[in-house]
C-alpha cells in the first residue's frame, strides 16, 4: 500500500515523491493532474484494503468474478528474479503487486496473467498452480511470465495497444521471442489467425471429401493475407520502436536509460520519437505540458545540447 504521507506529497506535485512511485511502476496517465493521480492512489489503497480484509476474514477475495485464496498467495522469493529483470530492462520494480496461484484447466494454455483495471486502480498477478513448484510449464518460463505481466501493470495508465506486447516481450530470454512476441496485439488478432487456419482446414477437407473440383487457392489466400497483414503491421511497429530506442540511446549514451524512458511513451508518442529531428526539444515540450514527462525528466534528465540524428 502507498503511504498517506507519500500520497500527500503527490498531491503537492513533489517530483522526488513521484519519481519514487515511478520507480515502483506507478505513473500518471496522459494528461492526468497531480490531484487526480493522488486520488487514484487512494483508490488503490482502498481496493487493496478490501482485498486484505477479505483474505484475513474469510480466506478468499473475489473481484470482477475472479476469486483468489489467501493460501494461494505467491511468496516473495518467486518475484525476486522478475523484479531484477524489469529493473534492469525498464527501470521499475512492481513490488507492490500481490500475486496468487490459481488452478487452471488442464486444457488451458494460459500460464498466468496480470489482472488490473483502470482508471479505478487495482492490480494483481495470477499464475497457474503448476508454477508453485516448477520454474517451467510447457514452453512458458515462470520468471519470464511474471516479468512480462509486470510490464503490463506498469504501463496500465497508458492504455496502450500497439506497443504493449512488444514492450512486455522484451523480457523474453531469446531474440526470436523478443522480436516476434508483439505480432498478436490483442485477442482479436489471435482469433482471426486461428479462424483463417481452421477455415483453410475446412476448405481442404471439403475439397477432399465433397467437392474435389473446388480450387485450393481461396483457403490459402485468406490465411496468407491474414499473416501478411500481421507481419507488415508488426515490422512497421518494431521499426518505430527500435528507431525511437536508438535515438534515445544516442541522447543518453546508455541503452538501459533509453529503454526506461521509452517505456513511458504512449502509442501516439513513440512514432513521434522515431521521426523527430529534435529529440531534446520534443521531450522538453512534453515535459512542459505533461506531469508524466516531468517525472521522466526528473528521473532521467536529458542534455539540451544533445541532438542525435
Amino acid at each position: 500500500m502507498i503511504s498517506p504521507s507519500l500520497i500527500e506529497k503527490i498531491r503537492q506535485r513533489d517530483l522526488p515523491a513521484m519519481a519514487e512511485l515511478d520507480a515502483m511502476g506507478i505513473s500518471p496517465s496522459p494528461n492526468e493532474t497531480a490531484k487526480q493521480f493522488a486520488d487514484r492512489l487512494e483508490g488503490l489503497n482502498l481496493n487493496f484494503a478490501k482485498m486484505e480484509d477479505a483474505l484475513h476474514s474469510v480466506g478468499e477475495y473475489t473481484v470482477e468474478g475472479v476469486a483468489v485464496k489467501a493460501s494461494a498467495r505467491i511468496p516473495e522469493e518467486i518475484f525476486a528474479e522478475p523484479l531484477e529483470r524489469t529493473s534492469r530492462l525498464f527501470g521499475f520494480r512492481c513490488e507492490w503487486v500481490p500475486g496468487f496461484f490459481f488452478p487452471a484447466s488442464p486444457l488451458s494454455f494460459f500460464g498466468g496473467y496480470a489482472f488490473y483495471f483502470f482508471p479505478e486502480f487495482f492490480a494483481m498477478f495470477l499464475a497457474r498452480s503448476e508454477f508453485r513448484k516448477r520454474q517451467k510449464w510447457l514452453f512458458i518460463g515462470r520468471d519470464e511470465l511474471v516479468s512480462h505481466e509486470m510490464c503490463h501493470i506498469a504501463r496500465a495508465a497508458l492504455e496502450s495497444h500497439a506497443y504493449e506486447e512488444l514492450f512486455a516481450y522484451q523480457t523474453a530470454t531469446t531474440a526470436f521471442r523478443r522480436f516476434t512476441g508483439g505480432i498478436f496485439r490483442e485477442q482479436l488478432d489471435s482469433f482471426l489467425f486461428l479462424g483463417a487456419t481452421f477455415l483453410l482446414l475446412f476448405w481442404q477437407m471439403t475439397r477432399a471429401f465433397a467437392f474435389p473440383l473446388l480450387p485450393a487457392w481461396p483457403g490459402w489466400a485468406i490465411l496468407v493475407i491474414d499473416v501478411a497483414f500481421l507481419m507488415v503491421r508488426h515490422c512497421r511497429t518494431y521499426q518505430r520502436f527500435t528507431t525511437a530506442r536508438d535515438k534515445l540511446t544516442r541522447l543518453y549514451g546508455d541503452e538501459a536509460t533509453a529503454r526506461a524512458v521509452l517505456f513511458h511513451a504512449s502509442d501516439d508518442e513513440i512514432p513521434l520519437l522515431a521521426k523527430t529531428k529534435d529529440l531534446p526539444g520534443l521531450l522538453d515540450r512534453w515535459a512542459e505540458n505533461q506531469l508524466r514527462w516531468q517525472i521522466v525528466r526528473h528521473r532521467f534528465p536529458w542534455s539540451p545540447q544533445a541532438c542525435p540524428q
